[in-house]
């Protein structure tokens, strides 16, 4: 049975919405970790940079994840 990550997805979708983020994709369970990937859905054309992912704990606590994080997450 796959474990419900709807909670996580929330707090990580609120928490990147205060920086214009308004979508999320689950990616993986990672170092205890929930890691989701955010995006703008309303910004068309290329996508330049690095990804930026959303790190939730069993605590319910969100950050982003550091430069070295993201690289180990891609």
């Amino acid at each position: 049975m796959e474990k419900d990550i709807s909670k996580y997805r929330k707090i990580a979708l609120d928490f990147a919405s205060k920086d214009k983020y308004d979508g999320c994709r689950f990616e993986k369970e990672w170092n205890g970790y929930y890691a989701f990937y955010v995006y703008t859905k309303r910004n068309k054309g290329a996508c330049t940079g690095f990804p930026a992912f959303v790190l939730v704990d069993d605590d319910l606590n969100a950050r982003y994840s550091d430069f070295d994080e993201t690289l180990k997450l891609m």
